[in-house]
This record gives C-alpha cells, structure tokens and sequence, in this order.
C-alpha cells in the first residue's frame, strides 16, 4: 500500500472496534486445540496421532492422548545432562533449555533412554540461548509448546514428520526465520504460532491438506512497516472451512492467495492490508465474511459470493477497486456500514441484494456508474456519499425501490453531478425531483 495512504489504517480499525460491538454475521470462535484449549488448526489426517485418522489409545511406552502425546509419570524436572535441561518422564523426555555454544544445535533423539517428544516452551526465555541460529529436531519430537523459540534468534529448523503439534506463539517474533517445511503429518498449529515471522516460509505458505481452519493471527504481521515482502503466494488447500481473525493480516507482499473451493468462513481482518494482492476468488460456498476482511488490500474486481453475510468495511480502502458485483442473495450484518469505501478508483458498481446498507460507497469519489437490480427495495442513509466531486454518476435504480433515504447521497453532493435512470413514477422519479437531479426514463 501507499505510505501516504496508511494514515487511513488507524482511524479504520477504530471504527472496526465499534463494529465488533455489533451483532455480526459470525465472530471468532476459539476451537479447542493444543494442551490448553487454545484456538488451532487441526488436521482431519491425524486427530489422535495416526496419520490415518484413527483412533490411537496406547503403544508400548504409554497412553495416547488426543494430541498424539504420550502421557507418563513425571520422574525428575528441570534435570541436566551436559547442556540440556529437561524434566524426566518414566516413558519420555521434555527438553526445558539448552545451556551450550553451538550455533547449530541437533536436539537428541533420546536422553536416559528415553525418547525426547517434546520441546517445552516458557514466555520469559526461549528455550535456545541467542547464539544458536540452527536447530534440528529429532524424528521424535511430536509437539513444539507455547514460546518455544519465542523471539529466538534461529534462522532454520528442521521439523520432522514425527511433528503433531505446534501450540500457541511457538515462532512468534523469529524474524530471521526462513524456509520453515511444514510436515505433512502436522495435526494443529495455534493461534499466533509464526506470527511476526516474515520470511519463515520463503515465497510460498502452502498450508498442508487436510487442515480445516486457519487459526487467529498465525502468519500475520503486527503492522504494515514489519513484513519484508519476502511471502508472495498462499495456497488453502480445499480441506480447510474457515480463516480465523487476522490469520494473513498486514501481509503486504503476498500477490496471490489459492482459496479453499469450500470455505465458509473469512473472518475479520483476516487480509487486513494485503496490499499486493490484487485479485482474490471467493467461491459460493462462502457465508460469512467479517469486518474489514480484505481491508486495504490491492483488490482490483470483487464478486462477492452469492450467499455471504458480510460486515463493516469488508472491503474498505482498498485503494486499486475499480470494479464491484454484488450478488442477489447477499446479506448484511446488522449495524454494518462503509462496505467498499474509500475506493478511489471505483468506477463501477453492481448490486442485486435486498438493500443498499449506510455509507456502502461512501468516499468512492470517481464512482461513475451503478446499476441496482430488480430485487433492490431499500436504499439507505449515505450509501452513495462521495463527498465533494465533480465526477458525474450514473445511478440506475429500478422499480423495485421502495424506500430511499433522502440522505443517500450524503450531504455534500452536487446535483449537477447526479444522473438517475429509472421508471416513469417509481420512487426513484420521485427522489430525482425531490433533490432537483436530472432524472432520465428507461
């Protein structure tokens, strides 16, 4: 996005907040996942650890848990061998810290004999030290817990495909991470687990398949100034249903994003200021789409999907629109405004739904053409308010029309600058007259 534009952003997410007070077409959801609840994807592939989707209860080691976790009895914690501090199961290892000098640290695969499963996580210090840049886990480790490498320095890890779980801010901050493979067994990633990672997957993010949501802010970034551009490509694999809240927020560089053919879910602000992205296909299946889901992102065209309820700037600021469709069979969360304002190079608009909702076009000062459908009966407050232009628009409105508020055109407006086609004694006709607008018969 344009710097000079990016001012707009904060005022943006105000009135968000002010939206997400309202009634909506669907919130976020917090889905249990990880070993605290917290919201993750899951994958259908391995929902207790078999890759196969079945059940697993007990191997020779131990239970099972959900998770693909093996339960045991804590022996000894926070033991040392050389420079690993872990605690000590009767069946497993947890790897707590690493207290040496390498810059490359290969994790073993067993300590005492037993299997280390997994790395252990803790907010106040990352569990490598800042000189390792390196790691590589063994084809052992099954989860990766919350803060594990929090705001660590490493630029690589190696997961193997023994990997299940990856929980909350589990990479969260590692700027310097690159070219992360996800495994293919993977079965959750958090919320937020590589947020403010901007080159941890190189050029393309492929999500594996089989994941059906993507979680809360997982691959955002904090702000607009934090990503590289290092991340071109997305690809959402059919499996998935649902984008959580901000799950590619602020990523500026990416251009191309693959969707699932059965999402049915975008959630708010989960593309907020993509500004490279410059076209998106949202299938039919799509119901809900939150605020500010495409907010000041470099959409060109939007189809909106035939059956979506849609809120509060879902596609506000988007500062390359030119083009907009609005389907029969859409619908508007309740309160919702400012749907596709302040797009400057809107110059077409299409729309077919049961209303046109308050502050819809607002601010779209070359808007020049709009043709409502015949299933249009409402047109409400400001929905056409362009504020002070001299672009000419073309407003085709059909008898369908019941009810037009007097407002609709903001208060700034010119009537030299307004043309209405409609039918002979509609209300449309009626409005024209009202507001001394040339009003043409069709």
């Amino acid at each position: 996005m344009n710097h000079a534009k990016r001012g707009l952003i904060p005022l943006l997410l105000a009135m968000l907040l002010t939206a997400s007070a309202m009634t909506g077409c669907g919130g976020s959801q917090n889905n249990s996942g990880g070993s605290s609840g917290n919201t993750a994807s899951v994958s259908d592939k391995a929902k207790t650890g078999d890759n196969n989707g079945n059940s697993t209860t007990s191997n020779a080691s131990g239970e099972v848990n959900e998770a693909g976790e093996m339960t045991g009895n804590l022996v000894e914690e926070n033991k040392e061998n050389g420079d690993f501090v872990y605690d000590l199961y009767d069946n497993q290892v947890t790897l707590k810290g690493y207290k040496g000098s390498e810059t490359t640290l290969k994790i073993p695969s067993e300590i005492e004999g037993k299997p280390v499963t997994k790395i252990y996580g803790d907010m106040e210090k990352a569990i490598v030290p800042a000189s390792v840049t390196a790691v590589e886990l063994p084809d052992t480790v099954v989860t990766i817990d919350y803060y594990a490498f929090y705001k660590s320095s490493i630029k690589s890890i190696t997961l193997p495909e023994s990997l299940r779980n990856i929980y909350t801010n589990a990479f969260m901050y590692c700027n310097d991470l690159e070219n992360v493979k996800i495994p293919s067994n993977i079965r959750v990633i958090s919320q937020e687990a590589f947020y403010g990672c901007p080159k941890a997957f190189g050029e393309n993010l492929i999500i594996p398949d089989g994941f059906k949501q993507v979680t809360s802010k997982c691959y955002a970034m904090t702000s607009y100034d934090d990503d590289d551009g290092t991340l071109k490509e997305i690809v959402i694999p059919d499996s998935v249903t649902k984008i959580s809240d901000a799950a590619f927020r602020h990523r500026t560089g990416v251009e191309k994003v693959t969707m699932s053919k059965n999402l049915t879910t975008i959630e708010e602000m989960a593309f907020l200021g993509c500004s490279s992205l410059k076209s998106v296909e949202l299938s039919d299946t799509i119901t809900v789409m939150g605020a500010s889901a495409f907010c000041g992102s470099g959409v060109e065209t939007v189809v909106l999907p035939k059956n979506a309820c849609v809120d509060t700037l879902v596609f506000g600021d988007c500062q390359n629109l030119k083009k907009v469709t609005v389907p029969e069979g859409v619908t508007y969360s309740t309160g919702s405004y400012s749907h596709f304002s302040n797009a400057p190079l809107l110059e077409e608009a299409e729309v077919r739904s049961a209303e046109v909702p308050k502050q819809m076009f607002s601010q779209c000062k070359n808007l020049k053409n709009v043709v409502l459908g015949d299933g249009v009966k409402r047109i409400l407050k400001n929905a056409f308010d362009r504020g002070e232009t001299d672009v000419v628009l073309s407003l085709h409105i059909p008898a369908s029309v019941e009810s037009i508020d007097p407002d609709c055109l903001g208060t700034q407006f010119n009537p030299a600058t307004v043309e209405i086609y409609g039918k002979k004694g509609s209300a449309a006709e009626t409005f024209a007259t009202e507001k001394g607008i040339k009003f043409v018969e069709e």
